[in-house]
């Protein structure tokens, strides 16, 4: 996988996203015509409405990656998975969250908690992603808090980390400071 080489800062209060070269450690904006590079919300009035759908549209397909994996095939229990995953972006969107930030720092998605009671209980992750978004809220935050899914959760979560460190290629670091 190859590094970035920019990050983009947003700025709700501002209504902005500010472009910045990332080199190392330090983050310096770019800059075109003598002018750094700033999208500002206020000069695009006219596709406000389109950009709103288009971050809406991003955002519920976000988890689809994991479909396959999920799914392992099986276009009945992919297409539960992906209704799931469309329902709870939703669900998020009009609580106004955008992100929830779970253990350490990674999101935990739906499909990470249905996956983790499909295995504890020996259920089809098919029937419990499609039973999911209908279950009441007291219902799915016992789940969550049970013993035994938060350990599988933290299991796909660790898996998740190895499999993205193993495709990221490393930084030059100096190791030899330990010989």
């Amino acid at each position: 996988m190859a590094q970035r080489l920019v990050s983009v800062a947003v700025d709700e209060t501002e209504q902005t996203l500010r472009y910045n070269f990332i080199d190392g450690d330090k983050k310096t904006p770019i800059i075109h015509n003598g002018q750094p590079l700033i999208f500002e919300l206020s000069k695009a009035k006219a596709l406000e409405v389109r950009l709103a759908l288009h971050g809406a549209k991003q955002k519920t397909c976000d988890g689809f990656a994991d479909a396959e994996k999920v799914a392992g095939g099986d276009p009945v229990k992919k297409r539960a998975f992906i209704a799931e995953v469309i329902d709870g972006a939703l669900t998020s969107l009009y609580n106004a969250v955008w992100s929830e930030k779970r253990g350490e720092g990674e999101e935990e998605t739906p499909s990470m908690v249905i996956s983790a009671i499909a295995t504890v209980f020996g259920k089809d992750p098919a029937i419990v992603a499609a039973k999911w978004p209908s279950l009441p809220d007291e219902h799915k935050k016992a789940l969550r808090a049970d013993a035994k899914v938060k350990a599988e959760v933290a299991r796909v979560r660790a898996e998740r980390a190895k499999a993205k460190a193993e495709s990221t290629a490393s930084v030059a670091v100096n190791v030899s400071v330990f010989d």
